[in-house]
C-alpha cells in the first residue's frame, strides 16, 4: 500500500491518539487526587489517630506504663 508510512494506516494513527489522551488524562487526575488529599490533610503523618489509639491500647493492657505511654505520646505527636 502506498502513502501509509510506519503509523499503521489510516487505523493506527487515531487509536494512538486516543491512548495518549488516556494517558495524560490519567496522568492530570493522579495528580489532581493527590494534590487534594495533600490540601485535605489526608497524607500519612506520624500523628496518625492510629497511632495513638494503638498506644492507649497498649497502656490499657498493660503492655507500657504511664511514663512510657507519656514519652511515646511525645514523641509521636512531635
Amino acid at each position: 500500500m502506498m502513502g501509509y508510512g510506519h503509523m499503521g494506516g489510516v487505523y493506527g494513527f487515531p487509536w494512538m491518539m486516543v491512548g495518549m489522551m488516556i494517558f495524560w488524562a490519567l496522568l492530570i487526575l493522579a495528580g489532581i487526587f493527590m494534590l487534594k488529599s495533600f490540601i485535605s490533610g489526608k497524607h500519612s503523618s506520624l500523628a496518625s489517630p492510629d497511632s495513638l489509639e494503638i498506644l492507649k491500647i497498649r497502656l490499657v493492657k498493660g503492655e507500657i506504663n504511664e511514663e512510657e505511654y507519656l514519652k511515646l505520646k511525645e514523641l509521636i505527636t512531635k
